[in-house]
């Protein structure tokens, strides 16, 4: 009894083993799939991987419409550096105010200072609404003539546009004036960086509103007066902000009355057009 000394194949007496002739063949086979085509893979219309590294060191498929994996990954998590440029301003009032709000002024970016303001635009919504329902409670027992529903849509609506407006033109009006005075310093304050200064006055103001409107619904003379604090507290902190943006990008201090003065003039000017129009 014999064996096959390559694939170890039991062969008859005198049986020469065809293992050797069959790799062959394979061989000679995958040779001439490699051949066609000016020496790529066919792929038979369908998508063929081509053994390359693609962006970011991933496979990439030749030739035909793919479905990157990467790709979508990365634009579902494309908020979260704007979440984060957020969450480090807000966690930065707490210890350092002044370094937060250089570093975000700095390295402003379009989609952090569009969510910002988009979130402070609904918190103030928010607030204008309670503000309403519970001045419409009250109504039942006082002298306050109720909203409407038209009346309450429209408020809501007004407020948010009021955030998102105030802040468009207050930074429009901060790039201009801050570039006109440092124009000889060789400073250039970009349209987001500007609106990223001008979303600062409003970064604590719009919250500690809300939190006032909330404790003004107590029916108490007390809590009236604290209401009234916890928004002066607001309002000061948020012009200090401001103040701290705009002396991120402003290199001559003299100019500081001035761009201040303008931006929170513009910005109560704004305020008071949309109240009229809402």
């Amino acid at each position: 009894m014999e064996f096959c000394p390559y694939c170890g194949k039991q062969l008859n007496d005198g049986e020469v083993c065809t293992c050797q002739q069959s790799q062959a063949a394979h061989a000679a086979q995958s040779n001439n799939n490699q051949s066609v085509n000016n020496g790529q893979p066919v792929n038979n219309g369908q998508p063929q991987f081509n053994g390359q590294q693609g962006n970011n060191g991933q496979p990439q498929f030749n030739g035909q419409p793919q479905f990157n994996a990467q790709n979508m990954y990365n634009q579902a998590t494309q908020s979260e550096p704007a979440l984060k440029d957020i969450g480090d301003l807000v966690g930065g009032l707490l210890k350092k105010p002044a370094d937060a709000v250089a570093k975000y002024v700095t390295t402003a970016k379009a989609p952090s200072v569009c969510i910002l303001i988009g979130i402070l635009a609904f918190i103030s919504a928010a607030k204008e609404l309670i503000y309403m329902i519970s001045r419409n409670v009250k109504s039942t027992t006082s002298y306050y003539v109720p909203y409407k529903t038209s009346e309450i849509i429209t408020g809501v609506i007004g407020e948010a546009v009021t955030i998102i407006g105030a802040a468009a033109i207050m930074a429009l009006l901060l790039m201009l004036v801050i570039n006109a005075f440092e124009k000889n310093s060789g400073v250039k304050v970009t349209y987001i960086q500007a609106l990223a200064i001008a979303t600062l006055v409003n970064l604590v103001y719009v919250p500690f509103t809300l939190v006032g409107t909330v404790i003004g619904i107590v029916p108490l003379k007390f809590f009236t007066y604290v209401a009234s604090w916890v928004k002066s507290f607001g309002h000061a902190f948020g012009y200090i902000l401001l103040f701290l943006g705009i002396r991120v990008v402003e290199k001559d201090d003299n100019h500081m009355p001035l761009t201040y003065a303008s931006a929170a003039l513009a910005s109560a000017v704004l305020t008071t057009i949309i109240g009229l129009l809402f």
